[in-house]
């Protein structure tokens, strides 16, 4: 069981860095501005009075969301993609070796 257990550990430390991967402390100040940018929209929109500015302000306002949202889909798929290679590489620094190893006991049956 002492593969299970260091697969298991390594696929949680992978867990673990997505965690980290998806928004790091210098992401603060982008995401300081998105906040605050998204909050005068608001207030802008709120003030409006022609609907068609209201309307431009709340597309701008989706502008924003949409913008976080691409920088946060862009991260995920790095992890992604780190994730993908670590599962190649447990499989087969650990999974191929414990099968090959097992593989003459499977023949002799």
């Amino acid at each position: 069981m002492a593969i299970v257990d260091e697969i298991k550990q390594a696929l949680r430390g992978a867990g673990e860095q997505l965690k980290k991967d998806l928004w790091r402390p210098e992401d603060d100040q982008f995401l300081q501005a998105r906040a605050e940018d998204l909050a005068r929209l608001e207030v802008k929109a709120l003030a409006a009075t022609n609907p068609a500015k209201k309307k431009g302000f709340q597309a701008a306002a989706n502008d924003v969301i949409a913008h976080v949202k691409a920088v946060a889909l862009i991260r995920i798929e790095v992890a992604r993609d780190h994730l993908v290679d670590l599962v190649g590489r447990i499989f087969m620094e650990k999974v191929l070796p414990a099968l090959i190893k097992l593989l003459p006991a499977l023949l002799a049956l």
